[in-house]
């Protein structure tokens, strides 16, 4: 009897310690699902967008490259976009321009009479935590070539509300919000202001003269 208690003993110590009565089969069989550490492995699958749908508006939320086509900001992407009559298939979207990585925010753009640059108003991120804002920055963008042309800043403090190619596109202009109301024209391929004005009170429109690039008019 005591020999009989001893071998049931030693089979249930066995048992649960996974000793002879286990079954190395199965153990084998999970393991060959993970890495060794119990995780699975997944492929690698990439993720890449074909389609978007709706926008992130600016000022204004959308520009016309041309009869037919549309331009606006989906994401960190300007897109172009054929214009479909109601009740058609949604056209294909063209990307043109990723905004670069330090870009936190767009706050207007506008597109110039040739159809041929627009003009990106962006905040950048802080360099580090609790650091101050840096200036505004104006990103001049061939459409065509979908390359950066140039990208125009200043000592300068809040956001550029507002900017607008001349008739001519040869010069652009921006304007900031609080606190200093300040409108800046720049001759954009040699990267040079050329003039600059501080208003008093907050700017609602800022234009070229069509006729006479060397005038601006402003709306408060």
């Amino acid at each position: 009897m005591a020999d009989d208690r001893e071998n049931d003993t030693e089979s249930l110590r066995q048992s649960s310690t996974g000793g002879a009565s286990s079954n190395p089969q199965r153990r084998g069989s999970v393991q060959s699902l993970g890495d060794g550490g119990g995780r699975m492995r997944l492929p690698k699958a990439p993720i890449r967008l074909v389609h978007a749908f709706g926008s992130h508006c600016a000022s204004p939320g959308a520009l016309l490259l041309d009869e037919d086509t549309v331009m606006h900001r989906t994401g960190r992407w300007l897109v172009s976009q054929p214009i479909s009559p109601s009740g058609q298939a949604v056209p294909k979207l063209t990307f043109v321009y990723e905004l670069d990585p330090k870009v936190i925010r767009l706050t207007a753009m506008c597109i110039s009479d040739n159809r041929k640059y627009v003009a990106l108003c962006e905040q950048c991120e802080p360099a580090h935590a609790g650091a101050k804002p840096p200036p505004p920055q104006l990103r001049v963008i061939n459409v065509q070539a979908r390359r950066t042309i140039c990208v125009l800043s200043g000592a300068l403090e809040g956001s550029f509300e507002g900017c607008t190619f001349s008739s001519d596109s040869k010069h652009v202009l921006a304007y900031t919000g609080a606190p200093d109301y300040v409108t800046v024209v720049w001759q954009f391929v040699e990267e040079r202001p050329v003039g600059m004005h501080k208003s008093r009170t907050e700017l609602t429109r800022v234009l070229f003269n069509p006729w006479m690039g060397s005038l601006i008019s402003l709306s408060a």
